[in-house]
């Protein structure tokens, strides 16, 4: 990594927790205690995860994922990891590929008037990772064109209008 991308990591890191302590703040002058603590706690749910994302040692998947946030896109992402992680390592290209299409035919599809929020599970379990991309919004596609994804095993779980639940499995090696 260059001096300018650590320079720019640490900028957008900066402003990431800035905003988080505005909110506080702003919460602590509004008197809205109970809304200061779900702030707090979404904060340290949210380091928690993107450490346990770093456990998969899957450096361009976790520098996607982890720098999505930092350009402007219409669906607004949450990571979640649930259970022991292991390395994935083995999989890094398929799994980069899986989350970057995903990622990017949710944006291109999903309408302006609407807010959209995706949340990206990696669910382990003793042999395996099950993920699953929970999307929450407004698509302006139909079921049928999610299987140009088949290269990645990816599984339409549930589809509708407004909500849209999509799963692929990796195994351990």
């Amino acid at each position: 990594m260059e001096e300018k991308d650590v320079i720019n990591a640490l900028r957008h890191a900066r402003h990431d927790w800035l905003n988080i302590i505005q909110l506080i703040k702003a919460n602590v002058a509004l008197k809205r205690y109970d809304r200061i603590e779900d702030i707090i706690e979404k904060a340290t749910q949210q380091a928690f995860c993107e450490s346990r994302l770093s456990s998969l040692y899957v450096t361009k998947v976790e520098y996607y994922l982890l720098t999505y946030h930092w350009n402007q896109h219409p669906v607004q992402l949450e990571l979640e990891v649930v259970g022991e992680p292991f390395s994935l390592k083995h999989e890094e290209d398929r799994l980069f590929r899986l989350c970057q299409a995903v990622l990017e035919k949710l944006n291109d599809t999903c309408t302006e008037d609407a807010e959209h929020n995706v949340l990206i599970s990696f669910l382990f379990n003793e042999k395996s990772c099950h993920i699953t991309f929970d999307f929450h919004g407004v698509m302006k596609m139909n079921e049928d064109e999610w299987k140009t994804l088949a290269p990645f095993n990816l599984q339409v779980e549930e589809f509708h209008e407004h909500e849209c639940l999509l799963s692929a499995s990796f195994w351990k090696k």
